[in-house]
């Protein structure tokens, strides 16, 4: 088995089984029909298929950032969707299943380009080890975004609020990835680090690397990534100051 691939492979499926997760758990507190979930996934599916068969030509929109700007939208529309949802959980706001069809389809493209590229790129004699790893770190990410899943159920009480936080460590580890990127194209201003945590957990480690592709992790942020990882934090707390109703 090869650690590395193992190690990215499960980074990115734990992030998507939470995920999941949770949009799972909100048909089932909303009473809407998990055919959004599956609908979205299809049309995610297709779509990530499409986006990397052609990456070469979107890296060449918008002087050669094009893949840049892309994957920001699609960052921040998720981070923006997942607190649509979230309020929806913590306030008794029966969200409809629209929000719910966009999430799933534009994780499944957010992640599978990435994993459909990564599979592309695999040499023909390492295929199986390589391929053999990302099916068990597939198997287990899966396996965890289910227990969360049933977990979120059993704790009708407090299900709701774990799933407000958990929206909230995905929706700001994405924003913060939106910055990255648009510091990538040039679009914001690359400054100085604000602190080096690489002596504590590099991100090269095989932690470092899980933490990375399921939490955003960053050993050396700048202050706009930090800014906006708080800046969508605060968005998030700010709904527990609404006054809740009840389903």
């Amino acid at each position: 088995m090869i650690i590395n691939i193992f190690t990215i492979v499960l980074g990115e499926t734990l992030e998507a089984g939470f995920l999941f997760s949770l949009l799972l758990y909100a048909c089932y507190r909303f009473s809407i029909s998990k055919f959004y979930v599956l609908f979205g996934v299809l049309s995610g599916a297709f779509l990530a298929t499409l986006y990397g068969n052609n990456l070469v030509t979107i890296s060449e929109w918008f002087d050669y950032t094009g893949q840049e700007w892309i994957n920001a939208v699609i960052c921040s529309f998720l981070a923006m969707l997942l607190l649509v949802v979230s309020r929806g959980l913590t306030q008794a706001i029966n969200t409809q299943g629209v929000p719910i069809f966009l999430l799933s389809m534009l994780a499944v493209i957010h992640e599978g380009a990435e994993l459909y590229l990564f599979f592309q790129s695999v040499p023909n004699e390492a295929a199986f080890k390589i391929v053999f790893s990302a099916l068990i770190a597939l198997m287990i990410g899966s396996s965890f975004g289910v227990i969360n899943y049933f977990c979120l159920q059993y704790l009708q009480q407090i299900g709701h609020k774990i799933a407000f936080f958990l929206s909230m460590l995905l929706a700001s580890g994405l924003f913060m990835q939106a910055s990255q990127l648009l510091i990538q194209a040039d679009v914001l201003p690359q400054y100085q680090p604000l602190w080096n945590s690489e002596f504590l957990l590099s991100e090269q480690a095989n932690l470092g690397e899980l933490l990375r592709a399921m939490l955003r992790y960053e050993s050396t942020p700048t202050g706009i990534e930090v800014a906006a990882y708080l800046t969508c934090t605060v968005m998030f707390l700010s709904v527990l100051l609404i006054p809740r109703r009840r389903l």
